[in-house]
């Protein structure tokens, strides 16, 4: 702003670049006599990171990476701010209690830092969620497909006949997209293609089921009413529950969210996470941790690229 006597005559926004932490500042101007007296900078960029955050994120990825990373966090969260502070608020509370175990978490939830990462099964390796489908269930993640087998996203299925009793979201017999809820299972075009990074959206909603792409339908809405009283067991990511825990997925997984009955409350936030040493998936949510859950096989993460 430009003061002249106790009076504001005018103001000054700048922007300042994204190294030196991005956001926008004031500069603050004071007219005396016949100078222009420029003053203080008044940012009005947060810094959301607590010391011990910052301190894991520099150990873990350096001093000029780690500086770097910290920035972009920051301004992510200012920028998410703007529209949704109680988005913000939660992301900046994840990362500073998680970020000491697995500083790498950032790249699960800040997206501008560009760095993909995915816990990635072996074909055998799979995450028991402990949720079972229900009228309404959603589920959105992202997924990278790897081969074309089967039982890519979550699966649990009991009984038999035709067709068997059955809950499923994801991508099922080569690369379909496919919703099945109870005996009720529509598929999409053959969407996934192998080395393919996708967020996918869907919903076993009686009214209404859907399941998209990259923001675009590959099912088409439609209505059922299949009952799901016959299927106790619980859903797998990355797996296929058969109640013997058999897997046939090869595919990748990250930044999972599960929601309720009303297809709007959350109830699981995984993440890729590293905890004293194994690969698995966390909760955010409840602190859980969900290694492989199965008595062979392993996780492996991939991060692309392989620095910020």
């Amino acid at each position: 702003m430009i003061i002249h006597g106790n009076k504001q005559i005018s103001g000054i926004i700048y922007a300042r670049k994204a190294s030196d932490g991005g956001g926008a500042v004031a500069l603050t101007n004071i007219i005396r006599g016949p100078q222009v007296v420029f003053g203080g900078l008044e940012p009005d960029v947060k810094m959301w990171l607590k010391a011990a955050t910052k301190a894991a994120i520099l150990g873990a990825f350096g001093q000029t990476d780690g500086k770097a990373v910290i920035k972009a966090t920051n301004r992510y969260l200012n920028v998410l701010a703007a529209t949704d502070p109680t988005k913000a608020q939660a992301l900046a509370a994840f990362i500073n209690t998680y970020a000491i175990e697995d500083a790498h978490i950032v790249y699960s939830l800040v997206p501008t830092l560009g760095v993909v990462r995915l816990l990635m099964g072996d074909g055998r390796a799979y995450i028991n969620t402990g949720k079972s489908l229900t009228d309404g269930f959603r589920a959105k993640f992202k997924l990278y497909f790897n081969d074309n087998g089967r039982n890519v996203g979550f699966v649990g299925t009991h009984g038999t006949g035709s067709p068997w009793k059955r809950n499923f979201i994801g991508c099922g017999d080569g690369n379909k997209a496919e919703v099945a809820y109870g005996d009720y299972y529509p598929y999409g075009n053959n969407t996934f293609t192998v080395g393919t990074i996708y967020d996918i959206d869907a919903s076993t909603a009686k009214v209404g089921t859907y399941f998209k792409v990259d923001g675009e339908y590959v099912i088409s809405e439609r209505t059922h009413s299949q009952a799901l009283s016959e299927i106790t067991v619980k859903l797998f990511a990355m797996g296929y529950n058969l109640g013997s825990g058999s897997n046939e997925s090869k595919s990748g997984m990250d930044c999972i969210e599960l929601f309720g009955a009303d297809n709007t409350t959350r109830i699981a936030y995984y993440v890729t996470f590293i905890r004293n040493g194994v690969n698995g998936m966390l909760d955010l949510l409840t602190g859980d941790f969900f290694p492989n859950a199965n008595s062979s096989g392993s996780f492996t993460i991939s991060e692309t690229p392989s620095t910020p």
